[in-house]
Order: structure tokens, then C-alpha cells, then sequence
């Protein structure tokens, strides 16, 4: 669907301004949070598959989750996170974020050296235990929802409908570890996922690098994973 710039949502509360673009999850514009004059990022949900939108029930226990998380305030997550509905049409809101995401900062042509990829990998998943009191709700943790600004603070905001129907947020930390892991591939190679063994393909695409680290990515698509490795030899 294609917004009307113009266009009021909530009774008026936000205001389309422009279209911003669209992401691994979905449509973003810019609007007016017209009861702060600020700028917010609004975001059409489910406008991919609609036909595999969840029910009700679950969509109102998302939007609860992101105002919870909106609480928190911690500083990995944007501000203004929130979600509703409006003509039959899902929308999450948040600021838009400083700096620019991984997938404009990492290329084929120029990935991410080990070092700094395991440290910014570490970082992440400490800077996520953060939401552990209420769990990672739809998190996606793709190249372009994780942002990094000149300071180097990551920002998170790529959260949507869970998959699978689930109603209760993922508590265990082992539900990071897709993410983290196919994230890891891709600073080291500057592709996303694929359907090939990530361990395969990153010893094919990184042959410079050590051959015990394939390991980890034989692990990305299940529940338990090995520690990322200490040494770098």
C-alpha cells in the first residue's frame, strides 16, 4: 500500500510527511508526531504477506510488547516505539535513528576485518540482555535493522509480527543466536543469509580466515550454539 503524503493517522496524531524508504520489514515514512512537532519513522507492518498477518489477539499483545520495551528507555532502542492499527492496516512507530545500518556500512567489496566483527557481535548480545525482562519479542536482528552511529552505539528497531504465531515473547538466549549468527556472516562477507551452510560459504568468500571459525555457523539455524571463538590464530 502507498500512503498519501498528507495522510492522518490515530485521529490525527502523526501526519505523513514523505516516504522514507522500505526495509526488510516494510514500508517506512516520515511523519509529524503532531503532539511533539517531531519527526517519527512510521512503518507499515504485514504489508508483504497480509494473508499471514496474526489474529487479533496477537497483534495486541505485540503492540503491548513494544510500549513495554518503550519503557525500558534504554539507549540500544529507539525512542516513540509503538504499534496500531487503522483501517485495517498495522502500523509501528520510533525515531528515526542516528548514524546508518550495517547494510549500507559493510559491503561485499569491503567486509569487516574478524577483530572488530566478534567485538561488535559481543557488544550486541550484552547490549540485548538489556530487554531480557521481557524477552525478544519479533526481533530482527538484519543488517538493516541493527544501526550503528559515529560513536559506534548500536541501535535495534527491526521488531515485526513473530513468526510462527507465538503470542509469549522468546525468554531463553539461545532465540538470539540465528540472528546474532547470520548477522556475524554477514559483517565478515558483506552478504546476507543464504540458503547455503553459512560455514561452507564463508570459508569459500573468507579463505583468509581461521577455519575453526566455520564451526559457529553450523549452529545458526538451532537452538544451542558454541561460544564465539576467544582466538583469533
Amino acid at each position: 500500500m502507498t500512503l498519501a503524503l498528507g495522510t492522518a493517522l490515530q485521529n490525527g496524531t502523526y501526519v505523513i510527511d514523505a516516504l522514507h524508504g522500505e526495509d526488510s520489514v516494510g514500508p517506512l515514512y516520515l511523519a509529524t508526531h503532531v503532539p511533539s512537532g517531531q519527526w517519527v519513522v512510521v512503518r507499515v507492518l504485514g504489508s508483504r504477506h497480509p494473508e499471514a498477518l496474526p489474529d487479533v489477539t496477537q497483534r495486541t499483545a505485540f503492540y503491548a510488547y513494544l510500549d513495554s520495551l518503550n519503557q525500558l528507555g534504554q539507549a540500544l532502542l529507539p525512542r516513540h516505539l509503538g504499534g496500531f492499527e487503522e483501517d485495517h492496516v498495522c502500523y509501528q512507530t520510533f525515531t528515526l535513528p542516528q548514524g546508518i545500518p550495517l547494510s549500507q556500512r559493510v559491503t561485499p567489496q569491503n567486509p569487516m576485518p574478524l577483530a572488530p566483527s566478534l567485538a561488535l557481535i559481543r557488544r550486541l548480545a550484552q547490549d540485548l540482555q538489556t530487554l531480557h525482562p521481557l524477552g525478544w519479542f519479533g526481533l530482527r536482528l538484519t543488517p538493516d535493522q541493527v544501526w550503528q552511529d559515529a560513536e559506534g552505539a548500536l541501535r535495534v528497531f527491526g521488531f515485526d509480527f513473530p513468526a510462527g504465531q507465538s503470542t509469549a515473547p522468546a525468554w531463553d538466549d539461545a532465540a538470539l543466536v540465528p540472528g546474532l549468527t547470520e548477522l556475524l556472516y554477514f559483517l565478515l562477507t558483506g552478504q546476507w543469509a543464504a540458503q547455503s551452510p553459512l560455514g561452507v560459504d564463508l570459508c569459500y568468500r573468507r579463505p583468509d580466515l581461521p577455519t575453526h571459525l566455520a564451526a559457529v555457523f553450523q549452529w545458526g539455524g538451532v537452538s544451542r550454539a558454541p561460544a564465539l571463538p576467544t582466538s583469533l590464530e
